[in-house]
């Protein structure tokens, strides 16, 4: 699972990259090891040319209460597959979140770590889902599969800055895209 990650360029970066803009009344701070409930950069499918601020930690507008992004900072991509709610949001709302590392444990009890950083004074984008619930709170969680010859390890999906465009498009998609993105995949 991813824990922590870290945006700790300025928003200029993000726009340079994803040629996106920040909305006007947030005044971003770089943020370094980020963890579930803070709130982080996103550029969603629904406004692919603006920079947002969402929590981490993803409430479903069909969530019972708020707790619920406790628990769904990440999302597995096998329960795509396997969850129906989930994959009415995996169709319509998706999102790039801008990273500069991320942190990944190699182990249940925590002992063994690793953190894939970007290079120098660059950023990459991490593969994620978002929703609204309530009143309005915006939160999204990022999308992992399960890294290759480990049991418990889960890493994030990069998605190459020139497929941005494929990820966030406000067509409805199927698990179908990944055949066709090439995500990134992790090796540890």
């Amino acid at each position: 699972m991813c824990y922590t990650y870290s945006f700790n360029q300025p928003a200029k970066l993000i726009q340079e990259k994803a040629m996106a803009k920040p909305l006007d009344f947030i005044d971003w701070q770089p943020k370094t090891n980020a963890v579930a409930g803070d709130f982080m950069p996103v550029i969603t499918n629904e406004f692919p040319n603006v920079i947002q601020y969402f929590k981490w930690g993803l409430v479903p507008v069909w969530a019972k209460n708020i707790v619920m992004g406790n628990n769904m900072y990440n999302t597995k991509m096998e329960n795509l597959v396997e969850k129906t709610a989930l994959q009415a949001i995996f169709r319509y709302k998706r999102c790039l979140l801008p990273a500069t590392d991320f942190t990944v444990w190699r182990n249940r009890k925590k002992e063994e770590r690793n953190t894939i950083t970007a290079p120098a004074n660059g950023c990459f984008f991490l593969a994620g889902l978002w929703d609204v619930w309530g009143e309005g709170l915006q939160s999204f969680s990022i999308l992992t599969e399960q890294q290759s010859g480990y049991t418990d390890v889960y890493v994030p999906y990069i998605i190459p800055i020139q497929e941005k465009d494929k990820w966030l498009t406000k067509s409805a998609v199927t698990l179908k895209i990944f055949t066709t993105l090439h995500p990134v995949k992790v090796i540890l």
